[in-house]
């Protein structure tokens, strides 16, 4: 933002619209992966499934973001954010379609978990760089990082009532 010639540290209103979607995505993701996880050890009583599922996810991601960062570079700025909301809903959809059967196909979940994460942490980084400036970067970082922990502290406080 510039304002009579010189940069400004304040964030724009873009910037404070994506921090808000990113808390929103950053809370229900946080919850649903430990029900997915709790989810999974349920079914199975297998710690082996739950560390491999969250290991193919996170060996998936790495994979698939080097191809999506090719198909970005093609398409709309915003075509990787939208298509990581979009395949993690797909992914949460499939899970409750899926039901008990989900323990039978939970590499293919993985996977499924790994790239939507791929596209939307590649489309989140780049719309970073479009709704913020070198003078403001910081400071938007800053509140992701606030809003992150408290989007994990209320998934924990609720997981914690629950329990007690």
């Amino acid at each position: 933002m510039i304002i009579t010639g010189k940069r400004t540290a304040r964030l724009s209103d873009e910037a404070n619209i994506t921090l808000f979607n990113h808390g929103i995505y950053q809370f229900g993701n946080a919850l649903s992966l430990i029900l997915v996880n709790l989810y999974l050890w349920r079914l199975t009583n297998d710690l082996w499934i739950n560390g491999a599922f969250n290991f193919i996810a996170l060996i998936t991601a790495p994979i698939a973001t080097m191809y999506i960062g090719k198909i970005a570079k093609l398409k709309d700025r915003l075509f990787a954010y939208r298509t990581g909301i979009f395949l993690t809903a797909v992914f949460y959809l499939l899970i409750v379609i899926s039901g008990d059967r989900m323990v039978d196909y939970y590499i293919g979940f993985a996977v499924l978990k790994g790239v939507s994460t791929s596209f939307y942490w590649l489309g989140h980084f780049t719309m970073i760089t479009d709704v913020t400036n070198d003078d403001n970067r910081h400071k938007y970082l800053g509140w992701n990082l606030i809003i992150r922990q408290i989007a994990m502290g209320l998934v924990l406080l609720r997981l914690a009532a629950r329990s007690a």
